[in-house]
């Protein structure tokens, strides 16, 4: 999968399952998911979740962290070395 696909997926997720009310627009792929309001921090729960189960990783809690999962590109990047 590339990193583009990733995204796409990973935004899909967003849209369908965590953001009550997704944005008209896409979400930038370097756009802060916690600032912008996308994602609380009760929601990551239900993201990694989400992301278990769509690309069939396991998500350790201590991974659960801004460096992997504050915006689409760090989400992409982690699951991809979790899928690799």
């Amino acid at each position: 999968m590339t990193h583009d696909e990733l995204i796409k997926k990973i935004s899909d997720i967003l849209r369908d399952k965590i953001i009550e009310e997704p944005p008209d627009s896409e979400i930038g792929p370097d756009e802060n998911l916690f600032t912008k309001g996308y994602v609380s921090s009760l929601q990551l729960l239900d993201l990694v979740v989400h992301l278990e189960t769509a690309f069939k990783i396991s998500i350790p809690h201590y991974d659960v962290s801004p460096e992997n999962f504050e915006t689409l590109n760090r989400l992409a990047n982690y699951i991809q070395t979790k899928i690799s």
